[in-house]
């Protein structure tokens, strides 16, 4: 009885947009949370505006070259499952798994093998002085996560495809709070019981990213391990032929080169904040103490704030695109037009309003919460990447819908005028 109360449960939320991209939301919500309260201890365990910056800005750099190589490929797996889903080919979709998790295990050790190479030249460019070997180190360190997390996504991407948003949710959760879990714990030890270097504890928390991931790897395997059986059995009866890998492997990059290309250029201001910004602040005269209140404020306060509105995109893009690619391979045009209208009159009014208290409390946030030597120009600094971070809101829901309906030159044209503006701006 429980049993069938929950498979009712669970249809109705995969056929629901807003319940699925509520869900998807929530996990994001709930590992963003996780990811802010965690951020106030390690903000004492560092006690400094440079170690802070150094673990904000290797992670933006970090995050960027994982878009560069992986963005795009979870999302048309995603697509790409739920429009075999839908014609119930599923010898198919076991094609698309094994190559989708080799796909991306091979995009993750190009990373890796890139970050490694490049890590000397980035720390510099940030940190051209006595601490670029600490920069280096952390660019180093987290170089090993970009191998575990495209696994990771390959995983999460198949079965978002299968609408599965209450285990894309619940990874999204286990791998935070491992990684939480982790970085406290050491770097309290490193600091209080082994009265180490702060910068070991700094080391301890870059490579809690990598852990994590494995560990939810090990996690969705087993999910997977559990409901993957369906697809093979329905495989093994099916009469029809699946289609050639080759087909499927151009189909995949076909519909993943422009999620790839919109994500490259509309997070690019990931690499502004952690290059540009720093060279930016060094040509108009700011010393490095004050240099190193605003970058811990961009890329340390401000984006563990923003994270927070910011989630509704990821959370609903991964909910949209199963339910946007089966109404278009369905020619349910009504459906589409009210998904669009569902999702980004959600993400609008909620992140208007998280943004807004951002802005009004940031000040106060930073005297009850954060180390800074400068809470003045930290709280000025977080209001302005509170605005930015609004947009960064609302605008990967409208890309990433305008791409899925096929409007991929005109999205990819804006993308590229504001990131060049941008750009200009950051000098």
């Amino acid at each position: 009885m429980n049993t069938e109360k929950s498979n009712k449960t669970n249809k109705r939320v995969k056929n629901s947009l807003v319940l699925s991209g509520l869900i998807g939301t929530a996990g994001l919500f709930v590992a963003k949370l996780l990811g802010l309260l965690y951020s106030i201890p390690l903000s004492s365990i560092l006690a400094s505006d440079a170690l802070m910056s150094y673990y904000g800005t290797s992670y933006m750099i970090y995050s960027y070259i994982l878009n560069v190589f992986t963005a795009g490929i979870p999302f048309a797996i995603s697509t790409i499952v739920a429009k075999y889903t839908v014609l119930n080919d599923n010898k198919s979709l076991k094609k698309i798994r094994t190559m989708s998790i080799r796909l991306l295990r091979l995009m993750g050790l190009l990373g890796m093998i890139v970050l490694i190479i490049l890590s000397g030249w980035i720390a510099y460019a940030i940190v051209p002085g006595q601490d670029t070997h600490i920069m280096a180190a952390c660019l180093r360190i987290l170089a090993v996560a970009l191998f575990f997390v495209p696994i990771l996504s390959a995983y999460r991407g198949f079965w978002q495809g299968r609408k599965e948003m209450g285990e894309y949710a619940f990874t999204q959760v286990f791998e935070q709070l491992i990684r939480v879990g982790f970085l406290l714990t050491a770097a309290y030890l490193i600091v209080y019981v082994f009265h180490m270097d702060r910068t070991y504890a700094l080391y301890a928390a870059v490579v809690s990213t990598s852990i994590a991931a494995a560990a939810a790897i090990i996690q969705i395997y087993f999910f997977d391990k559990r409901n993957f059986k369906e697809i093979k059995d329905k495989a093994a009866v099916q009469k029809t032929m699946s289609v050639r890998n080759e087909e499927l492997l151009h189909e995949l990059l076909i519909l993943a080169v422009p999620y790839l290309l919109s994500a490259v250029i509309g997070y690019c201001d990931q690499i502004y904040y952690s290059i540009l910004l720093p060279i930016g602040l060094r040509m108009h005269g700011y010393d490095g103490a004050t240099n190193d209140v605003i970058l811990s404020a961009f890329n340390y306060v401000g984006n563990k704030l923003t994270s927070i509105p910011q989630i509704l995109a990821p959370g609903f893009i991964a909910a949209l695109i199963p339910h946007v690619t089966e109404a278009m391979t369905k020619h349910d045009h009504k459906r589409v037009s009210r998904m669009i209208v569902e999702c980004i009159g959600i993400v609008f009014f909620i992140g208007s309003a998280a943004t807004v208290c951002i802005m009004i409390y940031s000040e106060d946030i930073y005297h009850i919460l954060f180390y800074t030597s400068n809470p003045e120009l930290s709280a000025q600094v977080v209001k302005w990447v509170a605005l930015d971070g609004f947009m960064g809101t609302i605008c990967p829901v409208t890309s990433m819908l305008s791409i899925s309906l096929g409007m991929q030159k005109k999205v990819l044209k804006r993308q590229l005028i504001d990131a060049v503006i941008r750009g200009i701006l950051m000098i």
